[in-house]
């Protein structure tokens, strides 16, 4: 309701053309395209987006909302890693990966659409969130494993070394991304969300390479998103726990994904956008089925590991009731 009640009363500044709504549009570059002179200057500016109705405008900010629950999706794991210390059994290292991976593609398709620094600079947050994640499994495996050989015979000796290198290359390649003075952006629609390429000028209005290269990364990226979350599945209903698992980081992830969605579908709903938008509806809103299948393995396994945390404490009642019964057999014989 909070959310509602915060959406509404941004659709009523808008509306209203009050000086709040002014002021906006004042600190807004005032260089804005011919070819989005009736949109919001404040969103074109930044955002590269052209917004003209107040549907286009909810979409957007449902959009942003998206975006803030991915900046903060992945802080839960990241403590619950660091309490645990148990990143390697709870997560997938392929799971990880796949997510590195879309994000990665991601950043590649930002820089070669020309993206505005705004949407690059999150792709970059993403990519090093993802490292972070990889850096902490890697430690808490080679430390564990020190400590006790046990659960990690699985795992392939080389997989830490892997995540190793893929985790110094993505530093590496953001570290040279933050250092390049980015081309001018063209001038695109773009959806804010974890998936930044979501462009209406790929492929079928330009054709060029940069477009063509930018729509078919976007599809890999989606793609690997979509199939990020059957390795965690799998990895859970093989320990038959979800411990050492944050629940709220899948959480925040289906609604930076229910957001994200929703913000396309307000947008436009007509055929051809639709299509063009295909491959991050894709990424975003097929996901959810995985992520809930994750929720309910947070339900049973978590109800299973109370009833037979229930069950062992009765047995041992009942052992204890049966031995002190034949201690007192034996006295009284006696």
């Amino acid at each position: 309701m909070g959310i509602l009640a915060l959406l509404l009363l941004i659709l009523s500044v808008h509306l209203s053309e009050g000086h709040f709504y002014h002021s906006i549009n004042i600190l807004a570059s005032s260089n804005v395209s011919n070819s989005c002179v009736n949109g919001t200057y404040w969103i074109y500016t930044y955002f590269g987006e052209c917004v003209l109705t107040s549907l286009q405008y909810a979409a957007f900010i449902i959009g942003l909302f998206s975006i803030l629950f991915w900046i903060f999706a992945q802080l839960p794991q990241l403590i619950q890693n660091c309490r645990t210390g148990k990143a390697d059994v709870a997560l997938s290292a392929l799971f990880l990966l796949q997510w590195l991976g879309g994000d990665l593609t991601n950043l590649i398709g930002a820089f070669l659409t020309g993206q505005l620094p705004t949407q690059i600079a999150t792709a970059i947050y993403f990519v090093i969130m993802d490292a972070i994640l990889l850096t902490q499994y890697t430690y808490y495996f080679v430390k564990n494993k020190k400590n006790s050989s046990k659960g990690y015979r699985r795992l392939r000796p080389a997989t830490p070394l892997y995540i190793v290198i893929l985790c110094g290359g993505t530093f590496l390649f953001a570290n040279n991304f933050l250092s390049i003075n980015f081309h001018t952006p063209k001038a695109v629609n773009i959806l804010p969300g974890r998936t930044l390429l979501s462009t209406d000028g790929y492929v079928v209005d330009t054709g060029s390479w940069e477009d063509i290269v930018g729509y078919v990364i976007g599809c890999i990226s989606a793609l690997l998103y979509l199939g990020s979350r059957i390795p965690q599945i799998v990895k859970n209903f093989r320990r038959k726990s979800t411990d050492g698992l944050s629940l709220p980081m899948f959480i925040m992830a289906v609604m930076g994904n229910l957001t994200y969605g929703l913000g396309i579908l307000l947008y436009s709903v007509e055929t051809i956008f639709l299509l063009r938008k295909l491959p991050w509806l894709v990424g975003s809103i097929g996901t959810l089925c995985f992520d809930f299948t994750i929720f309910i393995q947070f339900i049973i396994f978590g109800l299973w590991r109370k009833t037979k945390a229930k069950s062992g404490i009765e047995g041992g009642d009942k052992s204890s009731f049966l031995q002190n019964s034949g201690k007192n057999h034996y006295h009284s014989i006696q």
